[in-house]
């Protein structure tokens, strides 16, 4: 016997890929400078002191970071690695990337702050400088962020990359290798500047290599 349902069958259709987002123009004129230039991705970002990454560069070309959105530090990093000014990025990706500068009411409020946190007191007048309210003659120095009592944190050390820990662990045990296992040795090599950063454990052994007769880093500051 054979039951049959009174309910309409139903017919599932397949979903079609979402239609993609046409790609910004500005992205196009910043992989097209970057081919002009005949670096990779990784190129450009070594160049940045990996301050800005490989896959943030790729998502800024396909228009997934807009660029609008980045500060005004690294779209200024990011220009320099593409050998541009500021004002000759504006003009090639057609955006305007200036940022507003501080208002003159701001600048004279952390003057005054400035000038409280080294005195004691706010100005008498308007023209009266630290080192009149103070009765002595001071150098630059004295009025340093530091000097004033401002505290500045420390920024986090980046981690050591992958490839050279696995070439301290790889190699790091074969006569006159054993820097490589040493961090003050890694922290050196991944502090200083690269025209292009070694990629894998055998072009950090390479550095290691070229560098160990040469140099003694000393202990890294945390």
């Amino acid at each position: 016997m054979f039951l049959v349902s009174s309910q309409p069958a139903r017919v599932y259709m397949p979903r079609g890929p979402e239609p993609k987002k046409p790609r910004p123009a500005w992205s196009a004129a910043l992989r097209a400078r970057r081919v002009a230039l005949d670096l990779r991705q990784e190129d450009i970002a070594a160049r940045t002191e990996d301050a800005i990454s490989q896959g943030t560069i790729s998502d800024l070309e396909r228009g997934k970071v807009d660029i609008l959105n980045m500060t005004a530090s690294r779209v200024n990093v990011l220009a320099a690695a593409l050998d541009w000014t500021l004002e000759e990025m504006q003009e090639a990706l057609g955006v305007r990337l200036v940022y507003p500068a501080v208002t003159p009411e701001y600048a004279a409020k952390v003057a005054l702050e400035m000038f409280k946190n080294a005195t004691g007191r706010y100005p008498k007048h308007e023209d009266e400088t630290i080192a009149e309210a103070l009765g002595e003659r001071r150098s630059a120095a004295d009025f340093t962020p530091n000097a004033l009592g401002y505290k500045i944190p420390k920024q986090p050390l980046p981690p050591i990359p992958d490839p050279l820990i696995d070439a301290g662990i790889i190699y790091g045990d074969r006569p006159g290798m054993e820097g490589l296992k040493e961090y003050r040795w890694q922290r050196w090599m991944e502090r200083m500047p690269h025209r292009r950063r070694p990629q894998t454990p055998e072009e950090w052994l390479s550095l290691y290599l070229d560098l160990r007769d040469k140099i003694d880093p000393p202990e890294p500051e945390e």
